[in-house]
């Protein structure tokens, strides 16, 4: 279904979007959700729990990083590929 959509927006005429733009209000979407869950978990702590979480934990930050960063370029690269193929076909490479 995914790639149908993504297909088909991507080959229709009119204003283009840019993928990159898409992959990054997704992830902004995730870390508004992630706060929220932060906030409904401990209302009163929240700034004290990024910055312990963030900064004093920084090295477990950094190991997180990296994976998504590689998932970052991954969502990228669905679009070039989506963009390139059938969606038949990106949905057979993407499994």
């Amino acid at each position: 279904g995914l790639f149908v959509v993504t297909r088909f927006s991507r080959t229709e005429s009119g204003p283009a979007y840019t993928s990159t733009v898409v992959v990054l209000l997704c992830e902004v979407a995730k870390l508004c959700f992630c706060l929220m869950y932060l906030a409904i978990q401990s209302p009163h702590d929240i700034g004290r729990q990024l910055k312990q979480e963030l900064w004093y934990d920084r090295h477990a930050t950094i190991r997180l990083a990296v994976p998504a960063l590689c998932y970052m370029i991954q969502n990228n690269l669905v679009f070039v590929a989506v963009s390139n193929l059938s969606a038949a076909a990106a949905q057979v490479i993407y499994q």
